[in-house]
C-alpha cells in the first residue's frame, strides 16, 4: 500500500472514531462514575458491586433474578427456584489462615468460590487453599473459578502442586459484560437501575479493551473495502505494540539516568525488574498486570533483605520503599523500619511476599505530581490515553521522568 492510500486509509477509520466519540458524548456517555472514581480497575470496588448485583438483599431490589442469570449465564448452572431463594452471597468470605475470598456463592448441593483479578498478581497457593471450599453433589466435580479481565488460567504459583484441582477461568470480557448486558435487559422498566448497570458494563468494556458496536462496525467497514487495508492494520498493530515497549523503556532508562546523576545508589536487579525479558512484553501481551519497575537500595540489610525505594508502573507509576521476599533472607523488623524512616508501624502493608509503605503515603505525593502535571490526567500505560501519548515528545517526556527521578532521590535522602 503506498503512502496516499494508507494516508486516505487512516483518515477513514479517524472519522469513524471522531463520530463514535461525537455520538458518546452527546448521549453522556463520557461520564462514567466508576472511571471518574476509580473503580474501574480496583478489585475490592468491583467485587462490591458484583456482590451487590448477586445479593438477593441488594439495593436493587430485585431478589435473586440477577443471581439466577449469573448461575445460568455465567457458571452454567440450573437451580429451581426454591434453591436460589435459599442460595447465601457472601463478599470476603473468611477462610483459615487470616484469607478472604472474594465471592462465595452456597446453592444447594454447591459451592462456588470466586477469586477476582484485574490488575492484581497471584499469591502463593491461592487457588489450592480456595479450592478446599468448593463443593458439589456426588458425581461431580468441585470447581473453584479465576475470574480475569481476559480468562487466562491463575499462575502455578496459586495453584501449587495439588492434584486435582479443577479452576474454571472466567472473564470479564466474555462472562461478565454479556451476564450484566442480560441484567440491565432484564429491567428496562427501572431506568436508573438499568442506567446503573450499563455504567458497569461501559466501565468494564474500555478496561477490556473493547469498542462500542458501532465503532467496531466502522473500522471493520473500513478494513473490508480492500485487502490492502486489511494487511496495512495487521503491520499497525505489530508496530504499535513495539512503539508501546520502546516508550516504556525510554522511560525507565531516563528516570535511571536523572537518579544516577544525582544519587549513587546500586540498584537492585530482581524479577520484577523493567530489564527482565518478561516484565515489558507481558506488561501489554496479558491482561494481568506485571509490574515492571526499578529499585535503588536505601539501607543495606546484613543477612536480610535490602530495604530499597522502588518505581513501578501498574496503570502509571508510584514509589515507594519496598522490600520483597527472598529465600533465606529475613525481612528488616518493623521496628527497625519505622526507625529508618520516621513512620508509624501501621503506614506498614506486609504480606507473605512483600511489604511496602501503604498507598495513602503515595497518593499525596500522587495529587501533588498531577498538580506539578499541570493539572492534567496523567500518562496511563495501560490506557494509553493523551498524556501517555505526549511522551513521545521529548520535551514532555523529559519533564514527566525528572518527576519520578525527584521523588526517587526524595526518598533516598530522607
Amino acid at each position: 500500500m503506498d503512502q496516499l492510500a494508507l494516508s486516505a486509509m487512516l483518515a477513514d477509520i479517524t472519522a469513524v472514531r471522531q463520530r463514535s466519540e461525537l455520538l458518546r458524548q452527546y448521549k453522556g456517555y463520557g461520564f462514567n462514575l466508576l472511571q471518574v472514581l476509580g473503580a474501574d480497575t480496583d478489585e475490592v470496588k468491583m467485587c462490591r458491586l458484583l456482590y451487590e448485583l448477586l445479593s438477593p438483599q441488594g439495593s436493587h431490589g430485585q431478589g435473586t433474578k440477577f443471581l439466577k442469570l449469573f448461575y445460568q449465564e455465567v457458571l452454567g448452572k440450573s437451580f429451581s427456584e426454591a434453591e436460589i431463594a435459599a442460595s447465601h452471597v457472601y463478599r470476603e468470605y473468611s477462610i483459615k489462615d487470616q484469607r478472604r475470598i472474594d465471592l462465595f456463592l452456597e446453592v444447594g448441593a454447591y459451592a462456588f468460590p470466586i477469586e477476582v483479578k484485574i490488575y492484581a498478581g497471584d499469591q502463593e497457593d491461592q487457588c489450592k487453599d480456595y479450592f478446599a471450599y468448593a463443593k458439589a453433589p456426588d458425581g461431580e466435580d468441585a470447581a473453584m473459578y479465576y475470574l480475569t479481565l481476559d480468562g487466562h488460567p491463575p499462575s502455578s504459583y496459586s495453584t501449587g502442586a495439588a492434584t486435582g484441582l479443577h479452576v474454571v477461568p472466567l472473564s470479564f470480557a466474555a462472562d461478565i459484560i454479556p451476564w450484566l448486558d442480560t441484567c440491565a435487559k432484564a429491567v428496562l422498566d427501572t431506568t436508573r437501575l438499568r442506567e446503573s448497570i450499563l455504567q458497569i458494563k461501559q466501565a468494564m468494556e474500555e478496561v477490556c479493551g473493547i469498542m462500542n458496536d458501532e465503532e467496531q462496525k466502522g473500522i471493520e467497514a473500513v478494513l473490508k473495502k480492500s485487502f490492502d487495508n486489511f494487511q496495512s492494520a495487521e503491520k499497525i498493530y505489530a508496530a504499535m505494540g513495539n512503539m508501546k515497549e520502546d516508550l516504556l523503556r525510554t522511560v525507565f532508562r531516563e528516570i535511571i539516568s536523572k537518579v544516577t546523576e544525582i544519587k549513587n545508589q546500586p540498584r537492585v536487579i530482581d524479577d520484577f525488574d523493567y530489564e527482565n525479558k518478561t516484565r515489558l512484553p507481558r506488561y501489554y501481551s496479558l491482561q494481568k498486570n506485571a509490574y515492571p519497575g526499578i529499585s535503588f537500595v536505601y539501607h543495606e540489610a546484613t543477612h536480610g533483605i535490602p530495604l530499597v525505594v522502588r518505581a513501578e508502573l501498574d496503570n502509571s507509576f508510584y514509589v515507594s520503599y519496598f522490600q520483597c521476599a527472598a529465600d533465606g533472607k529475613k525481612y528488616l523488623s518493623h521496628q527497625k523500619i519505622c526507625e529508618l524512616l520516621n513512620i508509624k508501624e501501621e503506614e506498614i502493608d506486609h504480606d507473605a511476599d512483600c511489604w511496602f509503605v501503604k498507598l495513602d503515603v503515595i497518593d499525596r505525593w500522587y495529587g501533588s505530581l498531577k498538580d506539578k502535571y499541570g493539572g492534567e490526567e496523567l500518562p496511563d500505560f495501560k490506557k494509553c490515553n493523551k498524556s501517555w501519548f505526549d511522551l513521545f515528545d521529548d520535551a514532555k517526556r523529559n519533564e514527566f521522568t525528572t518527576l519520578i527521578a525527584d521523588r526517587i532521590v526524595e526518598l533516598l535522602n530522607r
